[in-house]
């Protein structure tokens, strides 16, 4: 797009979305909410209506409400052209539209509809300036509603309004009420056989104010686990206390990696969060056991731990993973032989959930000669790699000495 002389004020108007949009991460919100009219659809003619309303504030209670606190709406009404549609553009054109907005307060209850005037442009001349996107800003409506009241192109004879696009978007940020005693259901755990993580799940909540998870594990190893006992009931602090990882996300599901030496157990808890918009982090109660609302802190047999034979566990093996935001996640594994030399390393993310698996072969001095660069694999399992690196018309396991090391 070519702004032309409206460049530093949408480059202003871009800031005042930015930080809209950023202030979103920190406070309970929201995703912004855009209905569009798109030329290619047809949907852009005189009369045509359109309307983009706060959908989640008026779900809310009336006590809800009160305790709702709303830091700020940005409204955005826009026409330009659309330019992912597929229709040609014979020419350079001019078109006036004229929009009447109708704004809603938190009560929704209308004010007086305005008309706005937007002119958008298109030139083909090589190098030629156009306005491809007229603007109208402005805050603190819960609704907007807006109707088309006129399409002037002038003495253009082809269809001009096929190529445009009309956008109305609210972005709000607010603080929602958040209850810190009201645990999650629905958390449930299962083994996921074709990437060997344990799929952990749990239902969303009606709690308007969470906007995020801690999802949090713990293994222990069986031969400790009466350590984690009161009598025959588990104690959720003791299980959780010293040796557990925590991930923050923002959905309702997660796989936890299987890297633990020996049979033992997996714990798993999960509770739900408020980011407020002044950066404080308000944590609501753990679930740790299946569909009880009471979530007592010690419990017989809390259904959601996993039974874990181990990972690899006839071999040597070094296991560390890397968390980043949202719970993205590296790990890497090294194995060894049976003098503590780096055989082969194998490192898995959760984004492309692809193994790439480096090798290292050593000569009869027990040298490290060769280093294999790293090879994705097609396997999304995290194992040793038998056999990854063969040599030429060997029918031998593996790439012996005698093919490299002939001193």
């Amino acid at each position: 797009m070519h702004f032309a002389d409206k460049r530093i004020l949408r480059a202003l108007l871009f800031t005042v979305i930015y930080l809209g949009i950023a202030s979103l991460v920190m406070a309970s919100t929201d995703p912004p909410l855009t209905n569009v009219l798109k030329g290619s659809q047809g949907s852009i003619y005189v009369n045509a209506e359109m309307e983009t309303v706060d959908v989640k504030y008026f779900a809310l209670s009336a006590s809800q409400k009160q305790q709702t606190v709303t830091h700020l709406i940005i409204n955005f009404i826009g026409v330009g052209i659309e330019e992912e549609n597929e229709k040609y553009i014979p020419g350079a054109f001019s078109v006036t539209v004229v929009l009447e907005v109708t704004k809603f307060d938190k009560d929704s209850v209308s004010g007086t509809p305005e008309n706005q005037t937007f002119l958008i442009t298109y030139d083909t001349a090589t190098g030629a300036k156009y306005n491809s996107l007229s603007h109208y800003s402005f805050t603190g409506a819960f609704k907007v509603k807006v109707k088309i009241i006129s399409i002037d192109s002038g003495s253009i004879t082809w269809p001009v309004s096929k190529v445009l696009k009309i956008q109305n978007t609210l972005i709000a940020t607010r603080d929602y009420p958040f209850d810190c005693y009201t645990a999650l259901s629905g958390l449930s755990v299962q083994l996921d056989v074709e990437n060997d993580e344990l799929f952990t799940t749990w239902e969303q909540g009606s709690n308007p104010g969470q906007n995020e998870y801690d999802l949090e594990w713990a293994w222990v190893d069986e031969s400790a686990t009466d350590n984690y006992k009161s009598g025959s009931n588990y104690l959720q602090n003791l299980i959780f206390e010293n040796n557990s990882t925590r991930v923050s996300i923002t959905g309702t599901s997660y796989k936890i990696p299987l890297l633990y030496d020996d049979t033992g157990r997996i714990f798993v808890r999960v509770r739900p969060v408020q980011l407020k918009s002044d950066g404080q982090r308000v944590e609501g109660k753990w679930t740790w056991i299946y569909d009880d609302a009471n979530q007592p802190e010690s419990h017989q047999q809390p259904v959601n731990y996993y039974y874990l034979n181990g990972h690899e566990f006839s071999l040597n093996w070094q296991a560390s993973t890397s968390f980043a935001e949202e719970g993205k996640r590296k790990s890497v594994v090294q194995y060894f032989d049976g003098t503590l030399r780096s055989r082969q390393t194998v490192t898995k993310d959760n984004t492309s959930n692809t193994t790439v698996v480096a090798e290292s072969f050593y000569d009869y001095q027990g040298r490290a000669v060769i280093q294999v660069l790293p090879s994705p694999t097609l396997n999304s399992i995290i194992n040793y790699a038998h056999n990854f690196n063969k040599g030429v018309g060997s029918d031998l396991d593996g790439y012996p000495k005698m093919l490299y090391d002939r001193l």
